[in-house]
């Protein structure tokens, strides 16, 4: 039998971090936080009202680029209600941030209607009209 060679210290910290990145890869897609997608919220302070979407990557939603062009996640009821939430301010008025990332698409639609609760329970507007779908009467 020939014997393998032995590896190398930079070669077996090289496996032990690939090994340590993959078993975090495979917990985290147990969990469902995997994916592409982030849920994002941009809010008025001055008024507390807030508008909840779902977004891709890891960049908190941009309130300029989201009155010029649709993104494809956000539907296109809710887009014409940001459009518009967005015109009756300045846009330096706004703040965003992003809430959760590396979600798959199931994960984010669940996360997005938990934030949609917490920001009502804390006394905010949701701007989101499909939001209002499911808004206690």
């Amino acid at each position: 039998m020939a014997k393998k060679p032995q590896e190398s210290a930079e070669a077996a910290k090289t496996r032990k971090l690939r090994e340590l990145r993959e078993a975090n890869e495979a917990a985290r897609r147990a969990k469902g936080v995997w994916g592409l997608l982030g849920v994002g919220e941009i809010e008025h302070p001055g008024s507390k009202t807030v508008f909840v979407m779902c977004v891709r990557g890891r960049e908190a939603p941009d309130p300029a680029k989201h009155a010029r062009a649709r993104s494809p996640l956000v539907p296109a009821d809710d887009y014409q209600a940001l459009v518009e939430w967005l015109n009756r301010r300045p846009l330096a008025e706004y703040r965003s941030r992003l809430v959760a990332w590396d979600l798959s698409d199931q994960e984010a639609k669940r996360i997005r209607t938990a934030r949609i609760d917490e920001v009502r329970a804390a006394g905010s507007e949701v701007i989101n009209p499909t939001a209002a779908v499911r808004a206690p009467a």
